[in-house]
């Protein structure tokens, strides 16, 4: 003050230019006592899934303090001290809680809003680095100065920090009461020269069906039934001690160390299990074999071989790519997606044949392929039933699909192809019997005549006419022999999928309950009884549901058939569900007036029908940890796959 009265009035007036006002200080923007969160984290997530799963002393030695650092130079001598370094860092995020005689740990968020910001880019598969410049650029146009202080070390720790509060979370969610059942898929896959076995979880909470992603477990030691399996006891050990107790399915593909009778994973968790498991092997994998088995006859293999070949051609001609103005696609390993291949052929036919006999004319270039009349038929025969595979295919990978509804699906595209093809039974067809034995096509317990097929291939249009045309009567017989062939086996092959298996991973008859409350009403009180509640009552009583409880279940089963004999807007609501209902749409429609049998029904119905949510997680593995960060940490790396649940598992 001395020194502001010591200057003039001209020099008073330019005293106070150079300082900022306090409504544009940091101070304006924190709020210091209301701005803190108390994170608690399950001290078994801490020390197991956290100390012993996500790291090993490879992964310390090939990575950096700050995971989206530059490469590391092995050459550093103190690179032994840092692997040591980085997990101790990684575990002193979490503070012992003092208060608990759990040994539970704490993590203290000082700044609310910044945490819950840096959760969101992350989600949002942003770069450690990308969600620091983004927050600075919000806090410098917004000048929001409670932003201040983000680098992407603190980034890295929040994202860290995450695993431990949502496997948490979901530990709890677990030893909930409102939780009796859960069911859990899981598969393996290479990425970066690492195995990551990732497993998803499927429960339902006060009836509510949700669906998360519990852990990438990256995977170091040979990869044996075994070995995978004590991971998974020790990680669900770790989120809840009971698990074995509420086990109600596992979920895989169909590769034989998933899935062998003897030594398969599925086949010890089931075995570990206190009660009866589903085992689940998914249709949309099975849908997959079934194609490649049925394209595969198509004369002995060589009809697909000619379809790789062609494709592996045009993908190679530039001339072609830039005078269509589009390039083939390629043949997967998915069998399924063979219907892309196809269609591409059909729909720019003229083009392709042109362009190979322009190529054959022409000297000194590579011979193209030779594609016969009998191949194109059979490309225009085999296409339309692969797009109704196709479309059926995308139907399945529905991320809430449920297993009683993937049945309607599976049943309709067995019924499709039989009209399309136009396929009849032997043992229900009269006509059978009148038939010369030179006018008809047979295999399995179906049979097409030649007539038909002849006139389904003159229906696919004027060209696949023209490619038959040209044919002589004896390769026509041949051409339509291998569509019949082709038909009946990816008819019959559809009509035996089952995904539901027994201990030897065979289909069994015990097929997964009705679970919407649509279908639950067509079932008699006395069957719902007997085959659906009754046999789980030990697996409800190990939920710690009691006997009034599971009598109530019984009770509102009846309340719902009555009402909808006796209630015209039940009966109304009902009838407008189909399979393509979701569980959560369908019984939010009746209120809250059925909810303990819509808790049971919840229980039943986590039973994963696909690979999706698996499958979709390596998506994200692989665009996450692309070769630019390569150095990411793998706990780093699961605390993205948690942004991108935090908010739902906050909200539960």
């Amino acid at each position: 003050m001395e020194r502001y009265h010591a200057l003039s009035p001209s020099e008073q007036l330019k005293f106070f230019d150079g300082i900022m006002s306090r409504n544009n200080t940091l101070h304006r923007y924190i709020e210091i006592d209301g701005d803190k969160l108390t994170l608690k984290i399950s001290n078994a997530v801490v020390d197991t899934i956290i100390g012993k799963l996500l790291f090993r002393p490879e992964d310390e030695m090939a990575a950096l303090e700050h995971d989206d650092g530059e490469a590391f130079d092995p050459n550093i001598a103190e690179h032994a001290t840092r692997l040591i370094k980085l997990k101790r860092n990684a575990l002193l995020l979490f503070k012992p809680d003092c208060e608990a005689d759990d040994g539970s740990y704490i993590v203290m968020i000082k700044n609310v809003k910044r945490f819950q910001l840096i959760i969101k880019h992350a989600s949002c598969g942003m770069s450690f680095r990308q969600i620091t410049a983004a927050i600075e650029h919000t806090r410098d146009v917004m000048s929001i100065g409670k932003l201040s202080g983000v680098s992407d070390h603190l980034v890295g720790q929040y994202v860290r920090v995450l695993v431990g509060v949502a496997l948490t979370k979901i530990g709890v969610l677990l030893s909930s009461d409102y939780v009796w059942a859960f069911s859990i898929a899981f598969d393996g896959s290479t990425h970066c020269g690492t195995t990551f076995f990732d497993v998803c979880i499927h429960i339902s909470v006060k009836g509510i069906l949700y669906n998360f992603h519990l852990i990438a477990m990256p995977h170091f030691s040979r990869h044996t039934a075994d070995l995978q399996v004590k991971m998974l006891v020790m990680l669900l050990g770790a989120l809840y001690v009971s698990w074995a107790d509420k086990l109600i399915g596992v979920a895989t593909d169909g590769e034989c160390m998933n899935m062998g009778h003897i030594t398969g994973i599925e086949k010890q968790l089931v075995d570990l299990a206190t009660h009866d498991v589903t085992q689940v092997n998914y249709v949309n994998h099975q849908v997959d074999l079934v194609v490649q088995a049925s394209v595969e006859l198509i004369n002995g293999g060589n009809f697909v071989a000619k379809v790789y070949e062609v494709t592996v051609y045009l993908c190679k001609q530039n001339t072609l790519i830039t005078e269509m103005g589009v390039t083939s696609p390629k043949k997967t390993n998915r069998w399924a997606a063979l219907n892309n291949v196809l269609q591409f052929d059909i729909k720019y036919e003229r083009q392709i044949i042109a362009f190979l006999y322009e190529r054959r004319e022409q000297r000194g270039v590579a011979v193209p392929p030779v594609l016969l009349e009998t191949w194109w038929v059979q490309v225009f025969a085999v296409a339309l039933g692969l797009e109704l595979v196709h479309k059926m295919f995308c139907e399945l990978q529905a991320r809430l699909l449920l297993i009683c509804q993937q049945r309607a699906y599976v049943n309709k595209l067995a019924v499709d192809l039989q009209m399309v093809y136009e396929l009849r039974r032997i043992d229900f067809d009269a006509e059978f019997g009148d038939l010369d034995a030179l006018d008809y096509f047979q295999q399995f317990n179906w049979f097409v005549t030649f007539e038909s097929l002849e006139l389904f291939v003159r229906n696919q249009g004027s060209r696949a006419e023209g490619h038959f045309d040209a044919l002589d009567d004896s390769a026509q017989r041949d051409v339509l022999t291998s569509i019949g062939m082709f038909a009946m086996s990816i008819v019959q092959g559809i009509i035996n999928i089952q995904a539901e298996r027994n201990s030897c991973n065979e289909p069994t008859d015990k097929e997964a309950p009705p679970v919407m409350s649509s279908d639950l009403v067509r079932v008699q009180p006395v069957m719902f009884f007997r085959d659906v509640l009754q046999p789980r009552n030990v697996h409800l009583m190990k939920a710690n549901w009691d006997e009034d409880a599971i009598y109530e279940i019984q009770q509102q089963h009846r309340d719902l058939v009555k009402a909808y004999k006796y209630e015209p807007p039940v009966k109304t609501i009902l009838d407008q569900h189909d399979h393509k209902t979701k569980f959560n749409d369908a019984w939010e429609a009746l209120g809250i007036r059925f909810a303990t049998l819509r808790t049971f029904c919840g229980g039943l119905a986590t039973l994963f029908p696909n690979s999706t949510s698996v499958e979709s997680d390596f998506s994200i593995l692989k665009w996450e940890k692309d070769p630019y960060r390569n150095n990411l940490l793998d706990m780093s790396l699961e605390g993205v796959f948690q942004s991108k649940q935090f908010e739902a598992l906050a909200i539960i």
